[in-house]
């Protein structure tokens, strides 16, 4: 049995020696499991450090390398024992403050940034001088553009609420790939999206899940199809070609196996309360209904538990 890792919150895994690399974050520190061993990085000390409590993100890129996104402090790497500290302004050409997600192009070993309102950053070479990169469409320099995602056939996807673009390093550039009206004739809000083994693109939106092709749009998954809830917030594909789709109060999978006229969703296992004749108790007073704070927060906490839980086909 694997020991709990605590107080910690779990990232998105991604190791492309190992699917079974788990990082977690916790207030002395940083924790990496794996099937194997569990072992705590020590933060570096001071202002930016990995340590402050508005830390976002984590990733593995490979190996013994990590990257870490704190608050509006940059970016922070962790090889061979030493931590270096990117700073938005710093001579690495950072430019960014509030990273957001990041991927590695499984194509190029590039790692591929984005940032809350300062657009995409690209790092193509990480094994000398670090030097980062803006990534632009023609004049455009995404700056509305923060979501990052990884392709498992090469690139990633970067998107917003309204366009989902491909960008492929170091040469064929950024492509669009879909806009919000190829969706659906009414307006519809993109919140992420995720690539299968087998190419299929999901996307979440306000209005369910789309699958979509290079034909466009083959399923659209409603909550009449049984996802509870129209407003889907999160996807993750797990190692076995499941995508996992979180909705207000709900977290459920899509099967690899889901047809286009047929579709079996499953929904997380409950375990059924055992029912027991209980005498009356006396009547307490009404229990304060949880804040939005508080709602978003037990929100987190599961994403993150299915996150650290399932290894991840398309790594991003």
């Amino acid at each position: 049995m694997r020991r709990p890792m605590g107080r910690s919150r779990l990232s998105r895994p991604w190791s492309p020696r190992s699917r079974s690399t788990r990082m977690g974050a916790s207030g002395s520190g940083t924790e990496r499991a794996s099937d194997r061993r569990r072992n705590r990085i020590p933060c570096r000390q001071g202002p930016g450090s990995p340590q402050e409590p508005q830390r976002q993100l984590h990733r593995t890129v490979g190996g013994d390398e990590m990257w870490i996104a704190t608050g509006r402090a940059g970016l922070h790497r962790y090889q061979d024992g030493e931590w270096t500290w990117y700073k938005p302004a710093g001579p690495e050409n950072l430019g960014c403050y509030t990273i957001v997600s990041m991927a590695v192009d499984a194509a190029s070993d590039a790692l591929v940034i984005g940032s809350e309102s300062d657009g995409i950053r690209v790092l193509r070479d990480r094994t000398g001088d670090a030097r980062f990169e803006q990534v632009t469409y023609g004049s455009d320099t995404l700056r509305r553009v923060s979501g990052v995602r990884v392709d498992p056939f090469g690139g990633v996807y970067l998107f917003n609420r309204t366009t989902v673009l491909h960008y492929a390093p170091p040469d064929a550039g950024v492509t669009p790939v879909l806009n919000a009206g190829n969706l659906s004739a009414f307006p519809v809000v993109i919140n992420d999206v995720a690539t299968t083994a087998d190419g299929t693109l999901y996307i979440a939106s306000d209005n369910g899940i789309y699958r979509w092709n290079s034909s466009g749009v083959v399923r659209h998954i409603t909550s009449g199809d049984g996802i509870r809830a129209n407003a889907v917030k999160k996807l993750f594909v797990d190692a076995y070609g499941r995508c996992w789709f979180v909705v207000p109060g709900n977290v459920g999978y899509i099967p690899p196996t889901a047809g286009h006229a047929t579709l079996d969703l499953s929904a997380v296992p409950v375990p059924t309360p055992v029912v027991t004749e209980t005498p009356p108790l006396p009547q307490t007073p009404p229990v304060p209904a949880a804040t939005p704070g508080e709602a978003a927060g037990l929100f987190d906490g599961v994403w993150a538990f299915f996150e650290g839980l399932f290894g991840a086909v398309n790594s991003g």
